[in-house]
């Protein structure tokens, strides 16, 4: 099978492996493994020795790919909501990095982060997005392994987003009602809440296989759905999806009473949007092949917004004075908690290894603050900028009253020099126009500066295209200080010729 795509479920116990293509929107499947992990090669203590393992369970299984995405459990990832101010979508990368930092216990450089934007709320002054973040330990536990197994790690993804990508598929809730989407295992119970198209949240719990019941089911379903609202306010369901094998689902009788026909009861490895060959069997480790199934599906021809550790969103190069005061600001303080945390763990230990990887963190932080320094001098020249709270168009018009009336004097050419940083600077005219004689060009000299203009001598030349004004002059002064309590103008006047 051409361009197939290999996914690992990388369960803590129990990984299940699946090469197939989903261009087409049907999850085609060539090869594919379900296998646990032995006690004494377990990736987490010896990867090496794990990687190993692994390719001989890969080659076991006819799976000859040389990349791999890995689709982590929910558990493995911190999700939090944010509220971030309402910039556009390409500031959001940077804003989301810079929030997501302050809130999390790990070090920036020690984690991955990605995220995923939430439906808009009218009339709303701020942005809200679901931040996920893991380890950056375990994405090189993961590396080490695979490297091991003659595997190259492309992407690191959330089974949960694969099990909402096939819930999207199965059933579809009116405009403005909820999806609920469930996985239900022997042990383990996942919840998806999809609406419009945009994944509101994810959680799982673990519960011991002989305490499953309809009513732990449901006490999980309302504490999802009551977390949901406390942070994004009214969620209703207007249909529910759950995947499960045949052991599973006569736990799920009560909620066929409550939701009726909205319920929709699907084996994820019998679903007709599954073609495996051969067939993948149908055990109590259903659940499992879920998430790697619908990753499969969401990163071929998605319908969801992805998560992927590796190849995160990222900030939009465009040049925007609302983003550098935001990277400015905000770079500066990441930056600053980084070198100090760099600082903190560098003299730790002494082994080789860790030696090296902080050498390598220390210089992809300096890089980092000399990519800052160009955004910070931005930032303080936009700030100078503002203080001096200049208005062109007042200061035409003031400039154009000044200049005698009755059509002496044409300006056609007024430019304002503020690119002095310096508030007490002040900005300086520049003024060239045509005149009837040199007596107007003198008076209008001398009016601005009896109206406080700093005016150097006036620069004459004769004008050879309009003989009504044979006077060409050019005006170059400073501004007045502005008068205390004086509104500005922003209504020209022109003189009349």
């Amino acid at each position: 099978m051409a361009n197939q795509s290999l996914i690992i479920g990388w369960d803590k116990q129990t990984v299940v492996a699946l090469a197939g293509t989903a261009a087409t929107g049907i999850v085609r499947v060539g090869a594919h493994a379900l296998f646990d992990w032995p006690e004494q090669t377990m990736p987490t203590q010896t990867p090496v020795q794990a990687g190993q393992w692994l390719r001989k369970q890969l080659d076991a299984a006819g799976i000859r790919e040389t990349e791999a995405v890995i689709s982590l459990p929910r558990e493995d990832a911190v999700l939090r909501h944010l509220e971030l101010p309402d910039v556009p979508d390409d500031e959001l990368p940077e804003i989301v990095r810079l929030q997501a930092a302050t809130k999390s216990s790990l070090p920036p450089d020690q984690m991955l982060i990605d995220f995923l934007p939430l439906p808009s709320v009218h009339n709303s002054q701020q942005r809200r997005v679901l931040v996920a973040t893991i380890p950056k330990s375990l994405a090189e536990t993961l590396r080490k392994t695979l490297t091991a197994a003659g595997l190259e790690l492309t992407g690191i993804g959330l089974g949960s987003l694969g099990v909402a990508e096939l819930g999207c598929r199965s059933a579809t809730p009116a405009y403005g009602r909820a999806l609920l989407v469930l996985n239900l295992g022997y042990n383990r119970l996942e919840l998806d809440l999809v609406q419009d198209g945009q994944l509101l949240t994810t959680n799982s719990a673990y519960f011991d296989a002989d305490r499953l019941s309809p009513a732990v089911i449901q006490a999980e379903i309302n504490r999802t759905l009551v977390a949901t609202q406390q942070k994004l306010g009214e969620v209703s369901i207007g249909a529910l999806v759950a995947f499960c094998g045949p052991e599973q689902q006569p736990y799920l009788a009560a909620l066929r009473e409550r939701y009726g026909e909205t319920l929709h009861v699907i084996d994820p490895l019998n679903s007709t949007l599954l073609q495996a060959t051969p067939a993948i069997a149908s055990t109590e480790h259903a659940s499992l092949w879920t998430g790697p199934i619908g990753l499969l599906l969401n990163r071929s021809a998605g319908r969801l917004a992805g998560i992927d550790f590796l190849n995160p969103r990222k900030p939009v190069v465009k040049r925007d004075n609302r983003l550098l005061r935001y990277a400015a600001i905000g770079g500066g303080v990441a930056v600053a908690i980084a070198l100090g945390l760099f600082g903190f763990y560098s003299h730790l230990s002494n082994l080789d290894e860790e030696l090296a990887d902080l050498k390598r963190q220390h210089q992809d932080l300096t890089n980092e603050l000399k990519a800052a320094a160009p955004m910070l001098t931005a930032k303080q020249e936009l700030d100078a900028w503002l203080a001096r709270d200049l208005h062109l168009v007042a200061e035409l018009d003031r400039f154009q009253q000044t200049l005698p009336g009755t059509g002496l004097t044409i300006l056609n050419q007024f430019q304002l020099d503020a690119a002095n940083p310096n508030p007490k600077n002040p900005p300086q005219y520049t003024a060239s126009g045509f005149a009837v004689d040199r007596r107007s060009v003198e008076e209008a000299q001398a009016e601005f500066a009896a109206r406080g203009f700093k005016v150097p001598p006036i620069t004459l030349k004769q004008n050879r295209l309009d003989e009504a004004y044979p006077t060409a002059f050019t005006l170059v002064m400073e501004q007045p200080a502005p008068i205390a309590g004086q509104a500005a103008k922003t209504t020209p006047q022109t003189p009349i010729r």
